[in-house]
């Protein structure tokens, strides 16, 4: 979870898809997914997140991600592109 006080973003009430599973480690997870406009701000993360990076569609498509987050990015590629 990335929380930020300073981090502007515009959300835009999409929400996307939401995932469970259980990661390798047998921790359960869920992700929520919404996209939101970037406006301005630092991100800042929390104690339990290592690292966060902006990328593109195709950049995300070569990296190691959560399974079934491909057709999130998706979403968010097409709505970007047809903005």
């Amino acid at each position: 979870m990335v929380f930020n006080r300073k981090l502007k973003v515009l959300f835009n009430k999409v929400p996307l898809l939401d995932l469970c599973f259980i990661a390798p480690d047998g921790q359960p997870c869920i992700v929520l997914s919404y996209y939101a406009e970037y406006k301005s701000g630092e991100v800042k993360l929390d104690k339990d997140s290592t690292e966060y990076k902006w990328v593109t569609a195709e950049e995300a498509q070569k990296m190691d991600v959560i399974q079934g987050i491909e057709e999130e990015i998706e979403i968010v590629d097409k709505i970007i592109k047809e903005s």
